[in-house]
């Protein structure tokens, strides 16, 4: 029972900023490079959590999770792990989909190591989840990338949580890769 008790406080209480405390650092000098995120699902299915493009310009780009079709939906964590030999994490930004209903919303997105992020994103108090109608974005990640090439990005550890912290059933998680030319 402590398990279950303690899982929630971390994604709960993480700390990370809110709804407006994007954390994106954009320093790097000039590169030549060109990046893109190349999904493994390019069209996200009902009952699913994927990586898709946002924004792409120069040697950044944004990846989203978004969330598809799945209801009650309160808190997710999950790692990305990527090839720090072509990229590097830059920061994160808020989504929109914990933030209905003017709900508080804690994002937490931290560097382990050189090759890993761990995620977390949850709704703050006594509220309700929230249903993803569509395909809702849950966070933006921002990667740089240092070489042209292509390289994975996996999702590990991944769940998405209801407002009685209960895992979300049946879930498939989608990742892709992050490519860059020259």
């Amino acid at each position: 029972s402590f398990l279950i008790i303690a899982i929630p406080s971390l994604v709960a209480c993480s700390g990370g900023g809110d709804s407006t405390g994007d954390v994106v650092n954009n320093g790097g000098g000039s590169s030549t490079l060109s990046a893109s995120f190349v999904p493994d699902m390019p069209t996200p299915t009902p009952g699913s959590v994927s990586l898709q493009q946002g924004s792409a310009s120069g040697n950044l780009v944004t990846v989203d999770a978004v969330v598809t079709d799945v209801s009650g939906v309160y808190s997710a964590a999950f790692d990305l792990v990527f090839n720090p030999a072509q990229t590097e994490f830059v920061g994160r930004s808020a989504g929109q989909m914990l933030e209905s209903g003017g709900v508080s919303v804690n994002y937490t997105a931290e560097l382990v190591g050189s090759n890993r992020v761990v995620v977390s994103v949850s709704r703050v108090g006594a509220v309700p989840g929230t249903d993803a109608v569509g395909s809702e974005r849950l966070v933006r990640l921002t990667f740089r990338v240092t070489r042209a090439g292509s390289s994975a990005v996996a999702i590990e550890n991944s769940d998405l949580f209801d407002d009685q912290i209960q895992s979300t059933p049946g879930l498939t998680w989608a990742a892709g890769s992050i490519a860059a030319v020259d």
